[in-house]
């Protein structure tokens, strides 16, 4: 029984070390050609922050300017790329914004995907 409860802390513990709370200066933070936080505190950018209605410009005060080209009405913000042993990325997750006509924040949603 005190197993179970010894595990059962221990899991909830690492639930809650693997997510960090959404800072302006760790989203910024670039390293290298990689963002080391933005991982652990992108799920509570879009649960927390209410982006949903959030103008183009306060995004930009918020998140700051992207690091590649977007679609018109759209941003998208890098989390995570890996390499692997290639030249071109293996894996890649990204944050991406949908704008209206307006420059409001209609949708947003993040992508992963794998070669």
């Amino acid at each position: 029984m005190k197993t179970n409860y010894c595990l059962l802390i221990f899991f909830l513990i690492f639930l809650v070390s693997c997510k960090e709370k959404f800072e302006k200066s760790k989203w910024l933070f670039k390293s290298d050609m990689e963002y080391p936080y933005r991982n652990k505190i992108v799920d509570d950018l879009v649960e927390n922050q209410k982006l949903k209605g959030l103008t183009y410009s306060k995004i930009i005060e918020l998140l700051g300017t992207t690091n590649g080209e977007s679609e018109p009405g759209k941003l998208t913000y890098d989390i995570e790329t890996d390499y692997g042993m290639d030249i071109d990325p293996v894996y890649n997750k990204y944050l991406e914004i949908n704008f209206t006509k307006d420059s409001i924040v209609k949708s947003f949603k993040i992508v992963e995907w794998k070669k």
